[in-house]
This record gives C-alpha cells, sequence and structure tokens, in this order.
C-alpha cells in the first residue's frame, strides 16, 4: 500500500511532548542539524529555540493508511520516545546525575494505550530494533511485553503501569557494571558472573534514591531475576517471596532476551521461545499461569507465519 505522509508546520512553543520530527533540518549554513525521526526532547526544543529556530515540520496524519498501520505506527512512535527516554535516565545515572522519575512515567503513559490497543505488540517491537541500542530497546521491550501479560491477566490499569515502569527501569542495575563484562561475546567466568547477578540488587538500590518510585517498582526490580524454585538471584527467593509483578516482569525478560539477537546468541522464533518459556514453567521456575496465558495470545497472534515444521 502506498502511503502519503502530511507534515505540518509547527511553532516550537506549540508542540507536544515528545514530538518527533517530519524532516531533517538544517542551520542557515546547510549543515544538518537534526535528522528526520528524532525525538523533540523538551531540553532539546530549548536548545533550538535559543539558537533562533522557531518552527519544525512534524508528521501529522497518512493517506490511505490502514487500521493497522496506523496502530504500527502510533506503536513505533511510543517505541522510540520510551528508548530516548531510558538511553537519558541511564546516562544520567552513569554520570551520578539526580534522575527525573517523571520522564520515566511520561515513557509509560505514551506506551501504554499503543501496547494496550495492538493485537501483536511483540511482531511490532522486533522490527524496530537495532542491534546497536540493545540496553535501551530491550528496556522498553520487556516493559511493553510486562504491560501486554498484564492486560491478559485482566490486571487494572494502575498495575499494568507499575509494571510497565518495573519493566523499564528492571536493568538499571547494569549502569555500575562494566563494559567488559556487559559486552563479552562469549560466556561469562564463574567471577564476571557472580558481579551479573548483582544487577538486581544495584537497580533497586538506584530506585532507592529516587523520589516518587513506588516501592512494588523497587521489589519488581530487585526479584526479576528470582525463579520459583529458588534458584533465581540475587537473594535465591522461593515462590512465597516473589511479587506478582516480579513474576510477570520474569516471563517478560525471558521472552524478549530469547527473541533478541545478541552478539552470542541467535534469536529463537516465536514458537521455540514459547516452548522454551513452558519448560521453565514445568520446572517451576516461571509462573505457569502467567505463562500459559502468554504463549496463549502469541499463539493466537501467529495465524500466517511461516514456520518450519519438523515432520
Amino acid at each position: 500500500m502506498t502511503m502519503v505522509v502530511t507534515r505540518s508546520r509547527k511553532n516550537l512553543q506549540d508542540l507536544p511532548l515528545w514530538a518527533v520530527l517530519a524532516q531533517d533540518l538544517y542551520t542557515l549554513q546547510g549543515q544538518l542539524l537534526l535528522a528526520k525521526g528524532t525525538v523533540l526532547k523538551p531540553d532539546l526544543v530549548n536548545k533550538l529555540m535559543a539558537s533562533g529556530i522557531t518552527e519544525v515540520y512534524l508528521e501529522e496524519s497518512r493517506e490511505n493508511e490502514s487500521p493497522l498501520d496506523r496502530q504500527k505506527s502510533k506503536l513505533e512512535g511510543a517505541f522510540r520516545v520510551g528508548q530516548v527516554i531510558v538511553s537519558d535516565v541511564i546516562e544520567q545515572v552513569r554520570d551520578g546525575r539526580p534522575i527525573n522519575s517523571d520522564d520515566l512515567k511520561e515513557a509509560v503513559e505514551i506506551l501504554y494505550p499503543e501496547v494496550v490497543a495492538s493485537t501483536n505488540v511483540f511482531t511490532h517491537l522486533l522490527k524496530l530494533r537495532n542491534k546497536d541500542e540493545y540496553t535501551a530497546q530491550h528496556s522498553i521491550a520487556v516493559g511493553a511485553i510486562g504491560v501486554k501479560i498484564c492486560q491478559l491477566l485482566g490486571l487494572a490499569e494502575e498495575q499494568a503501569k507499575i509494571v510497565g515502569m518495573a519493566g523499564v527501569m528492571h536493568d538499571i542495575g547494569k549502569v555500575r557494571l562494566p563494559d567488559s563484562i556487559l559486552n563479552k561475546p562469549y560466556n561469562l567466568n564463574s567471577q564476571e558472573w557472580e558481579l551479573m547477578k548483582k544487577h538486581p540488587q544495584f537497580g533497586y538500590e538506584i530506585l532507592k534514591t529516587m523520589k516518587d518510585i513506588a516501592p512494588e517498582i523497587q521489589l519488581a526490580v530487585l526479584q526479576h531475576h528470582e525463579r520459583l524454585d529458588g534458584s533465581g538471584y540475587p537473594l535465591g527467593f522461593t515462590a512465597k517471596k516473589i511479587h506478582l509483578y516480579s513474576r510477570i516482569l520474569a516471563v517478560s525478560d525471558s521472552f524478549d532476551a530469547m527473541t533478541t539477537e545478541r552478539v552470542y546468541n541467535q534469536p529463537l522464533s516465536i514458537f521455540d521461545a514459547s516452548k522454551e518459556l513452558l519448560s521453565l514453567a514445568y520446572r517451576n521456575q516461571l509462573d505457569i499461569q502467567i505463562v500459559i496465558r502468554f504463549v496463549h495470545y502469541l499463539v493466537d497472534m501467529s495465524p500466517g507465519q511461516k514456520v518450519l515444521l519438523n515432520t
């Protein structure tokens, strides 16, 4: 389907929050200032206004676009905004600067309605991936899938947003780990693995210093690698001590990691990842009720996909 993009010129003072630039922006000397697709963060808008730029073009609507394409476009925009916000938060933590929790809440507020409205959130997210931006994209994907699982379980909007925010922040503790561990293209040695297993605790400690972060979010970040049989980390908790939100994140995080290409890992198909999730649930590591509901969703959204049969 051919799509015609409609653009509108907007005054910077009237921009919607986290608007996306519809075309390249150049200086008077002809140098590229900002590329099409750039998310116009509040501080970036202020810098543009300070430099004398008053108007930009924003993508407003698409003609001849199907409802499914419009849904995909909105989810893509929400994903892109969330990625920018998470990247900013990561840099704030690395630099020792205060973290703006309002931006994190804004990321989830933008993401939530698009995830709930999407019938095939995983496939849309998969197509937006860039191997060079794994950390931020994985965080947003885990938050988005967590929101979708909450929806499948019939949880309230407020609960889903808490899970979404915990998902977005679940790996923030990795900023305290050296790049040599995070980017190692093969298995970690025992000392490196022991340090890696501390990242949920590091994330919990970071979130404890932030204002307006619900205790449930802190707990879900701390427990997202715990397993019902006690084989998880960092505390080795068993089922009775693992919060529902932590159980949801465990499934969301595991699924996204299984289906994402990494330097040391080839992605599994939806069907192979579903099989692996069920295996972990039957071994009493993941919550079987959550896994079964999520796998049913994955199977229901998969008609028309090509598969390789083993017979």
